[in-house]
């Protein structure tokens, strides 16, 4: 069955590669693909990457889910630091601080 896989799935993507309009969408992405790779610096998207590694945990809640559109955390939800602006220095929770001197 397994041996089967391989060929079930390339005979799936022969006949989809076949209709007309997904040939005219492939051509479009390989033309915008080779477009971005003459346009688009190589050193991009990893710097991108790790910028964005470094930004995330400075936005606050609020602007994830209002402007990202990320899902609200389940209500109870406590963070041990929370930002409520930009600048702001985080306040301690009470059970951090208990968890902080015990050890």
């Amino acid at each position: 069955m397994s041996a089967r896989m391989p060929s079930i799935f390339s005979r799936l993507w022969y006949q989809v590669r076949e209709i007309p309009d997904v040939k005219v969408n492939l051509v479009r992405a390989g033309e915008l693909g080779s477009y971005a790779r003459q346009v688009i610096p190589g050193w991009i998207l990893p710097l991108g990457m790790i910028g964005g590694w470094l930004v995330f945990p400075a936005l606050t809640q609020s602007f994830k889910t209002e402007v990202l559109g990320f899902k609200a955390p389940p209500s109870g939800t406590k963070f041990a630091f929370e930002k409520e602006a930009v600048g702001e220095n985080p306040q301690v929770t009470d059970e951090f601080a208990a968890a902080v001197k015990r050890g």
